[in-house]
């Protein structure tokens, strides 16, 4: 796998000469570091970075970089179907400028597309990026929804980031930032449980279409869905 990479699809890469550094772990700017690409001033904000130690040889990097051009397309194609683990990667392309032009407003606009449907990756990205203004306005309080949700899933970092950004909140807005999280968590699973129902019906409307009996299609399991 590459290395930074996630489950199912291709992640993220160290960058290509002239381009800004890019934390391996993110597939963003280090968290300490101004962001760059259209429409993105360069920023600071005061996440430490992650300590993360990983070997990244010259074969390594000529790999990965050739994996990312050549799926680029397979990527677009299946962000805009609704994948969001594509529509990930594909924040990861315009993070690094691999396949599409460097541009961290339309980065951003992919990872938050992912997180709203409960992937930690990126709704640890999106935290990142509404903290230190990549890309996006800045917004600490939906920042630090956007971590508690990726620390409750068990994003590395996610929880050291959202306890640190805590410091510099007042508690109305942790409050708040806590009462969006758990009003996004039941959304989600109010969604998600909507969606399994549909594909139950739908089942059963196939299997009394081909003469079979409907009570022997087998039912989503509705309310025990995992968005990870």
């Amino acid at each position: 796998m590459i290395p930074g990479g996630i489950p199912g699809g291709v992640g993220t890469i160290p960058p290509i000469p002239g381009s800004p550094a890019i934390d391996p772990t993110t597939g963003l700017p280090p968290i300490n570091q101004g962001g760059g690409g259209a429409g993105s001033p360069g920023t600071t904000n005061n996440i430490p970075a992650p300590q993360v130690q990983i070997i990244i040889t010259e074969e390594m990097y000529e790999e990965a970089k050739r994996v990312f051009i050549e799926n680029s397309k397979k990527i677009r194609k299946e962000a805009e179907a609704g994948d969001e683990r594509q529509q990930h990667n594909l924040g990861v392309l315009y993070t690094l400028g691999y396949g599409v032009p460097l541009d961290h407003q339309k980065a951003f606009s992919w990872f938050n597309q992912a997180a709203k449907k409960g992937l930690k990756e990126s709704q640890f990205n999106v935290a990142i990026a509404l903290q230190g203004g990549l890309g996006t306005r800045k917004d600490m309080i939906v920042s630090y929804k956007f971590y508690i949700l990726s620390a409750a899933q068990g994003m590395r970092d996610a929880a050291t980031a959202r306890d640190h950004l805590a410091q510099y909140l007042s508690r109305d807005q942790i409050e708040t930032g806590q009462r969006m999280a758990r009003g996004f968590t039941l959304e989600l699973e109010r969604r998600q449980n909507l969606a399994k129902r549909r594909e139950s019906e739908e089942r059963r409307m196939n299997a009394i279409k081909n003469g079979l009996d409907p009570n022997d299609v087998p039912d989503s399991n509705i309310g025990g869905g995992n968005n990870n």
